[in-house]
């Protein structure tokens, strides 16, 4: 014996033949490869009903988000519409009506530059441009067009921050409703100075727009809504001009004549 070998009894050894010991292996390799088989195909079963099944989850939340949306735009339409008949009954009963729109300086928005207003008063309309004292030296014109001297409703007026926030608040407190294109960032800038609109009714023109000319874009810019309303303007970017022309922008999406507002006064 071999040392580090194990060895076995006599009784214990078995003198099997080479032709059954084949068998044997061929008998055991076969019912490894069936069983093998059998595996892979029930994992193959498997993985394509675990794939059917992640498939059909799939379009299902696929559907409910498109249904989803679907309610959403329907939501906002009929809004829309809810909103344009209000401001046809505001402006044929004679209701307040206030359009704003804020400059900035394009180096540093928080420096407000110009404001203006307009409104809307039964046959009275009243536009105003405002100069800020205080930032009078910031002008655009890299980014932003500088239209700052090219009031097209009057005569400029240039006063200190105070004053026209003292005005502003007061024309806010006697609207019924107030008007604004993408209106979010004017009552941010708004909020800046001091002037919250409070719980003032107000419409944009950026949203009504874009769902009365079935836009599929994010939003329109002013410019935009004018040429596709028919609306003739010059000089935009001078806030008095913007206040006026949204108003106006509002009105010819409601089907009134935007003429309506040179009755200047």
């Amino acid at each position: 014996n071999l040392k580090g070998h194990l060895t076995f009894p006599k009784q214990f050894i078995v003198d099997i033949p080479q032709s059954e010991i084949e068998m044997h292996f061929l008998t055991d390799i076969t019912e490894l490869s069936t069983l093998y088989r059998n595996k892979s195909l029930q994992r193959q079963g498997n993985d394509e009903t675990v794939l059917l099944k992640d498939r059909t989850q799939h379009d299902s939340i696929r559907g409910h988000k498109k249904e989803a949306k679907k309610k959403k735009q329907a939501r906002r339409l009929e809004h829309i519409l809810q909103s344009i008949e209000i401001v046809k009954k505001s402006l044929f009963t004679g209701k307040r009506m206030l359009s704003i729109d804020v400059e900035a300086f394009q180096h540093a928005h928080h420096k407000i530059t110009e404001i203006g207003f307009c409104v809307v008063e039964g046959i009275r309309v009243v536009h105003r441009h405002y100069i800020i004292e205080e930032n009078k030296q910031h002008r655009n014109g890299r980014f932003v067009a500088d239209n700052r001297d090219n009031y097209n409703f009057g005569d400029s007026e240039i006063l200190p921050m105070a004053d026209v926030v003292a005005i502003l608040k007061e024309q806010i407190e006697m609207a019924d409703s107030m008007i604004g294109h993408d209106f979010r960032n004017d009552i941010q800038m708004l909020g800046s100075i001091g002037v919250p609109i409070g719980n003032t009714t107000y419409y944009d023109t950026a949203k009504i727009g874009k769902v009365m000319l079935n836009l599929n874009k994010p939003s329109i810019g002013l410019k935009e809504l004018l040429e596709r309303t028919n609306v003739d303007f010059s000089h935009l970017h001078n806030a008095g001009n913007d206040s006026s022309y949204t108003m106006a922008a509002l009105l010819a999406l409601v089907d009134i004549k935007p003429e309506t507002l040179y009755n200047v006064d």
